[in-house]
């Protein structure tokens, strides 16, 4: 899971964004499901910010339907898009942005303390960096050792990237070493940001939709009693959830 989810298209290796945005036309369920991320991601976002919005490894989703004008971008060029843009080396002046955005990224960088470095850099006092990634409760530890492509490694060191592919490699667990089990080594590390909000969330939803990398979806009447039962499941989604919500805001350069 990748860009925004799953990179890999249905049959096809490349995974288009073309692809993609087809495949998503047809999965209804995966949409609304992805809808709620973005409200989450908006609602992150809101108030008054010192910058423009960027997202980094926008693939085929939607997020400017509730971010509108967030700046778009990939590692290579592609129709849609407003930026080329790696991660670990952003083409933005330093203290230019007022938000950043990654959904399902980080875990696929090759040096994720570059790319906080780069974030620090480059988001103005008061700007956010808002996440989404794969989380390593027992839950999601169980599902993404056994059903998914890229790794999963609770025991990599807290710094350690994707040693593999830039778009199918990623160490899935990275979110959960960087703000779980080291977070105090995280916030050492990188004293500039501050946690807002680290919510895991969604055990069952974007499962229950198949992803963007398979023909599986449950049916979308299906889609409300999932969402009430993981309403009701909230209290214990540091275990259950597969994803997690983390959202950091830039401190001031006094403090």
């Amino acid at each position: 899971m990748t860009g925004i989810h799953d990179r890999a298209g249905w049959d096809t290796p490349s995974g288009l964004p073309a692809v993609r945005r087809a495949i998503l036309a047809e999965k209804p369920f995966l949409r609304r499901v992805l809808a709620g991320w973005y409200r989450e991601i908006a609602r992150c976002l809101g108030g008054p910010l010192p910058g423009p919005v960027l997202e980094l490894g926008s693939g085929p989703g939607f997020l400017a339907e509730a971010v509108p004008g967030i700046i778009r971008s990939e590692l290579s060029w592609q129709p849609g898009l407003d930026l080329v843009a790696d991660g670990c080396r952003l083409p933005v002046r330093s203290g230019r942005l007022g938000g950043l955005v990654l959904i399902n990224v980080l875990h696929h960088l090759p040096a994720p303390r570059e790319f906080f470095g780069e974030a620090v850099r480059c988001l103005a006092p008061g700007g956010r960096l808002v996440m989404i990634e794969p989380w390593g409760g027992w839950w999601a530890s169980l599902l993404y050792r056994a059903l998914h492509t890229e790794g999963f490694d609770p025991a990599r060191p807290l710094w350690e990237g994707n040693r593999g592919d830039p778009v199918t490699g990623g160490n899935n667990a990275l979110a959960w070493i960087l703000f779980q089990r080291d977070r105090e080594r995280f916030a050492a590390g990188v004293p500039e940001l501050e946690a807002v909000e680290c919510q895991p969330f969604q055990p069952f939803l974007y499962l229950a939709s198949g992803g963007i990398g398979s023909r599986f979806t449950l049916p979308e009447a299906v889609f409300r009693p999932l969402q009430l039962l993981e309403r009701l499941l909230r209290p214990w989604a540091g275990g259950l959830g597969m994803f997690v919500l983390l959202h950091l805001r830039r401190r001031s350069r006094e403090g």
